[in-house]
């Protein structure tokens, strides 16, 4: 009983001191104790499986993907994330070294797994996600040194098709334009300079399709005088297809196949700074089982925490597994653990 409430101190966000006064126990063992929890503990496509939402859900297939960087003694990895939008259920999480195509792949099958209707994902602008859904077309080199007159020294080879091609993928809007902002320092008095962030925000978060075009025929009329301006429009220009993705969904002229999503992933940033919250106080764990083992804690603590401020009233005094349709929730869960645990 006394690990099972200084633990869920712990999670609501009371410090280690205050866990420590309270029930007049060490600071290390708390966190064993953390751990021990932990480590007995479904992941969370086991305990989608478990709530059978691998056959029945509310999630509305909207994904949102991005990564944590997490620090260890033993070296740093990433904690992959995916999340539905609608109901904030967080549905999947792998450990992997980087943010490379494979470690997102795997992390798709999971989520589709555990049922998951996928319909669209939303993403940064890392290469390893983009992958997911853009076919990439690599030059190849002839064997031969000298080509025959009719053959070019390079040739095309057909479009790598990934397993993704024909989702809908939109990119953040809001880290484009960082990218963008960096490009063209944000201090910067140089007024070209200033004129053209100011094009490249209108043509990134342009509230219709109408709008989006007619801001791309202002843009394509400035002329770049510095690498780091044609860099800024580059970087816009050659993901117009991402950028405007939400623009085209919602446009369609069959209402059926409307399809609203965000032109950011600002839902799932906000989700990953409670947990660095958490994180804060370990800065460094000394090995990855030690931090994968908390860092699901702190997931599953999400999903089955009631959210009681809420604005919209459809998700106040609800968590997240219980609007994506799980049912018979356990009031604390913790008590999913073993009872030899407890």
């Amino acid at each position: 009983m006394l690990k099972k409430r200084s633990v869920t101190d712990y999670l609501k966000g009371k410090s280690l001191s205050d866990v420590e006064d309270d029930f007049n126990v060490s600071d290390t063992s708390i966190l064993n104790w953390v751990l021990e929890f932990a480590n007995n503990l479904p992941n969370l496509s086991e305990v989608n499986k478990l709530f059978k939402l691998d056959k029945k859900n509310n999630w509305t297939g909207i994904l949102l993907l991005d990564a944590k960087v997490v620090k260890t003694h033993e070296g740093n990895y990433v904690e992959l994330l995916a999340q539905d939008f609608t109901t904030r259920d967080l549905i999947g999480s792998i450990q992997a070294d980087s943010e490379t195509k494979e470690a997102y792949e795997e992390l798709i099958a999971k989520v589709l797994e555990s049922g998951y209707p996928l319909k669209a994902l939303v993403s940064d602008l890392k290469e390893g996600i983009v992958a997911l859904t853009q076919p990439r077309v690599e030059k190849k080199k002839l064997s031969r040194r000298y080509p025959r007159p009719t053959q070019n020294a390079e040739i095309e080879s057909k479009p790598n098709i990934p397993k993704l091609y024909g989702i809908p993928h939109q990119v953040c809007c809001i880290h484009v334009f960082r990218e963008v902002r960096k490009l063209l320092k944000p201090n910067t008095t140089d007024l070209n300079s200033i004129r053209l962030r100011y094009l490249l925000h209108n043509v990134l978060f342009a509230k219709s399709l109408t709008s989006f075009k007619h801001r791309l025929k202002l843009l394509s009329r400035f002329e770049a005088k510095t690498e780091e301006q044609y860099k800024a429009i580059a970087k816009v220009t050659r993901n117009l297809n991402l950028i405007s993705t939400h623009l085209i969904l919602r446009s369609k002229k069959d209402k059926k196949d409307r399809l609203y999503i965000p032109n950011s992933t600002n839902l799932l940033e906000s989700t990953i700074s409670q947990f660095e919250e958490r994180f804060k106080i370990n800065r460094k764990f000394k090995t990855k089982a030690t931090a994968k083992d908390t860092f699901k804690l702190i997931a599953l603590n999400y999903r089955f925490h009631i959210m009681k401020k809420a604005k919209s009233k459809r998700r106040k005094g609800k968590s997240p597994i219980h609007l994506s349709g799980a049912k018979n929730l356990p009031k604390n869960f913790l008590s999913l653990i073993r009872a030899s645990v407890a």
